[in-house]
């Protein structure tokens, strides 16, 4: 097998002094938007205190970074200087929030949401610029809220394409829920007035809680995905998937509960849940994982999203982390157990699966950390606890892993070579789905047993 040479050498809270400037490159960048130009990844990203002990004045303005390889990433300054005059009249608002751009015809253009935590008095205007640098020309209102009224919070806005490339603008946050509606190419405005098609809600038991809408199209499965955040930004935020064959839904999970049922018993089963706070190990993990954005390049796509440490000192510090996403064989989106460090698409052999693993299931219900669980994996195809339990079997079909065992449903899971950030070694992992479409990760420690 081919692994990466060398360690990823980014700037990471584990792994670096986290009082170093350098870390700004990565350090507080919060509901990412991950995009593609000329060679150059760009990440725009919500406003937020930088610097050493966030010791740089606030300002605002759109954060930008930019990176060679989704591994190195610079600081690059941030797009705008202040909030546009209209944005702030409605709103109030002390900075600009999740941000996404697009190259639309010959234009490039930069969506931005005002607004203040919790509250509807909210606002989604447009710049265009020439590049995806800018300089960027405020266009104005995209879609407003207002407060007190029914509807969805004019927040979160995302460019999606369909599958003639014509684009449309999803937004949405908690409140109404999350909705969709069809883009001019010429302007980089809505079509139609109203509010669009209501794509995904949640009822008021769980605060009505989702955010961050991003749908992206796979032509292999000619699906359309529609990725989210549900609960708590600071604490139990945590990543799902719903699908569907039209860009304006109905979207459904894995079980194919509709996004958009607010009457089922467990709001929380509804959605199938691809990631939420983890840790492997002894490591202080990742909390909240959320608010993504998907970047396609080819057949491969990546998915980049922010997480907080779980470092004591340092929970209020939101880090960027972006992931390969791998494909069931029914095409439903896993991702990688591990940061993306320039790993290559590779066979791994059955005879390197045996050895000692740390896996985690992410329960639906769960809102807490999950925190792995270390397995044996024989050569024979049996799979037992640490103290010799017998949990499982597994097998390796084709590409496909298959792990079943008498207690839990079959799980499919797709293997990669991965670098682990927590043991800072190279390593296989998996992903996949078990029946109950309930996300489940794994990384080996040791090959061989």
């Amino acid at each position: 097998m081919r692994f990466p040479l060398e360690p990823p050498h980014y700037p990471v809270g584990e792994r670096a002094d986290l009082d170093d400037s350098s870390l700004w490159s990565i350090n507080n960048t919060h509901d990412p938007a991950l995009v593609s130009d000329g060679g150059t990844y760009y990440v725009f990203s919500t406003d937020r205190a930088l610097g050493p002990k966030q010791s740089v004045p606030f300002r605002a303005g759109i954060q930008v970074r930019t990176s060679d390889d989704l591994i190195h990433w610079r600081w690059h300054g941030q797009a705008l200087d202040g909030i546009p005059s209209e944005a702030a009249a409605w709103t109030n608002c002390r900075g600009l929030w999740a941000p996404d751009a697009a190259k639309i015809g010959k234009h490039y253009y930069l969506y931005y949401a005002a607004s203040q935590f919790g509250k509807t008095q909210s606002y989604i205007g447009v710049l265009r610029g020439t590049s995806m640098e800018g300089p960027w020309q405020d266009l104005g209102e995209v879609i407003k809220s207002e407060a007190g009224t029914e509807g969805p919070n004019a927040i979160d806005p995302n460019v999606v394409w369909d599958a003639h490339g014509a684009p449309w603008l999803v937004y949405g946050s908690f409140f109404g829920g999350l909705y969709i509606k069809q883009l001019d190419p010429q302007t980089g405005k809505c079509t139609e007035l109203g509010l669009g098609n209501c794509l995904a809600r949640r009822p008021r038991s769980v605060d009505r809680a989702l955010e961050g809408p991003y749908v992206v199209y796979n032509p292999k499965y000619q699906y359309y995905y529609l990725f989210l955040s549900y609960d708590s930004l600071f604490s139990t935020y945590n990543i799902r998937v719903g699908r569907s064959r039209s860009v304006n839904g109905p979207y459904v999970d894995y079980l194919g509960r509709a996004l958009t049922d607010i009457e089922y018993p467990d709001p929380h089963a509804v959605g199938t849940k691809l990631a939420g706070s983890y840790a492997f190990g002894d490591d202080a993990g990742w909390i909240g994982p959320g608010h993504n954005s998907i970047l396609q390049e080819g057949e491969s796509f990546y998915i980049a999203h922010h997480a907080r440490t779980g470092a004591r000192n340092f929970q209020d510090w939101s880090y960027l982390h972006v992931r390969k996403v791998l494909w069931t064989d029914d095409g439903w989106p896993l991702l990688s157990p591990q940061r993306y460090a320039g790993e290559q698409d590779q066979n791994i052999p059955s005879e390197s699966v045996a050895g000692i693993w740390d896996v985690i299931r992410f329960r639906s219900s769960n809102h807490g950390m999950e925190h792995s669980q270390t397995e044996i994996w024989r050569s024979d195809g049996t799979v037992t606890s640490s103290e010799g339990q017998p949990l499982a079997r597994w097998q390796l079909r084709s590409d496909t892993l298959m792990l079943e065992s008498t207690e839990a449903p079959l799980i499919q899971a797709k293997l990669s070579v991965a670098w682990d950030h927590e043991c800072w070694n190279p390593t296989i992992v998996f992903t996949g789905l078990d029946q109950w479409g309930q996300a489940v990760w794994g990384k080996q420690l040791r090959q061989g047993f």
